[in-house]
């Protein structure tokens, strides 16, 4: 599993039977509005288990599909209105856990930033729940 994918905190929406023993099961990733993993499994013999065919993620409201997670995520963070201050976030959540270290936010990839991002909009969702929003303080 992929950290993109450790990222992404999906629900099962749907699963539909298809054609010649296959499953297509559609996932909603709740961490990231508007982003859908599509799974299409086969049956592999009679003790009931499934092997992965095809797994493919997809933003509906663009019609953009990803084979790879992490492209799904940087394109997804790409569409949101609040990058400022999920990236100011991010960057403040990843030097809570681990500290300063290098590479500097500044100098890391946006691939490298994606998952700091993400886990910075779900953090600033959970404040949202609890009535609380991070903002961007004035300078005088």
């Amino acid at each position: 599993m992929s950290a993109a994918e450790q990222v992404m905190i999906s629900q099962l929406r749907e699963t539909v039977a298809l054609e010649h023993g296959r499953i297509r099961q559609i996932f909603d990733v709740r961490n990231c509005p508007g982003l859908i993993v599509i799974c299409e499994l086969a049956d592999v013999g009679a003790d009931g288990d499934f092997e992965t065919i095809e797994q493919r993620y997809e933003m509906p409201a663009t019609g953009r599909v990803f084979d790879n997670p992490g492209d799904a995520l940087l394109a997804w963070d790409a569409e949101q209105q609040d990058h400022e201050i999920a990236e100011c976030l991010g960057e403040a959540l990843l030097r809570y856990r681990h500290g300063l270290l290098r590479p500097l936010w500044a100098d890391r990839t946006p691939k490298d930033k994606a998952l700091w991002i993400a886990a910075a909009r779900g953090f600033r969702r959970l404040l949202n729940s609890l009535g609380f929003d991070v903002v961007r303080m004035e300078t005088k």
